[in-house]
């Protein structure tokens, strides 16, 4: 009989640790092995019922960084949280889902996903050809004034993005826009990059710019 009792509660501890392993992962989107884009909408899908009434985080991990950073708050009956995704690109990515009120009901992406980024069809870097700059310090290292022409017209806003998603700089522009100055006051050193979007909901990106 004691024999029976411990093979009873060993069962039970492998299967409790099992099931709670498995279920850290299930339903939820992006899981691992999606291919995202770079600045497009996506639905962070969850299952409601794993959190009852909480509020949860949704944290994305940065893996350059090799930290969470905390992209949205939600009600955990809604099921989703649309996110617009940064300029930020790159292959080890993994979403978090965590209840505000208890840290123990959580869900994990169960490997990574890559975010690409558009005009370029991969995790690399941009490349020159879409928009053409003419950079110019001015008259300290950390104010730069930047100037970028691009080949059509129809645009409707430029950003400046650092690397690490943060959106630097927006500025909304007339339909007949083929070009713009920006000036980039009081910035640290960095990489940057220019992110055109026209009124197709297409976007251009141009090649990064290097602020030393």
């Amino acid at each position: 009989m004691a024999m029976k009792i411990i093979i009873m509660r060993v069962f039970i501890v492998f299967f409790y640790f099992f099931a709670v392993s498995a279920d850290t992962h299930a339903e939820l989107y992006p899981n691992g092995g999606e291919v995202l884009t770079a600045t497009k909408e996506y639905s962070i899908l969850w299952n409601p019922s794993d959190f009852g009434n909480d509020e949860v985080q949704i944290s994305l991990w940065m893996y350059k960084e090799s930290t969470w950073k905390i992209i949205g708050t939600a009600n955990a009956n809604q099921g989703k949280y649309l996110w617009q995704i940064p300029y930020i690109y790159g292959d080890q990515y993994r979403i978090k889902v965590q209840s505000t009120r208890n840290p123990l009901k959580i869900k994990l992406s169960t490997t990574y996903f890559t975010i690409r980024i558009e005009s370029i069809g991969g995790g690399g870097q941009p490349k020159d050809s879409e928009i053409r700059y003419e950079i110019q310090c001015v008259p300290t290292p950390t104010t730069i004034s930047v100037n970028c022409t691009w080949n059509e017209e129809n645009a409707i806003a430029i950003s400046i993005y650092s690397l690490n998603g943060i959106r630097m700089y927006h500025q909304t522009l007339s339909s007949t826009a083929v070009s713009q100055s920006i000036h980039c006051k009081s910035w640290i050193s960095g990489t940057y990059v220019v992110d055109v979007l026209f009124a197709d909901g297409k976007h251009k990106i141009g090649k990064l710019i290097k602020i030393d």
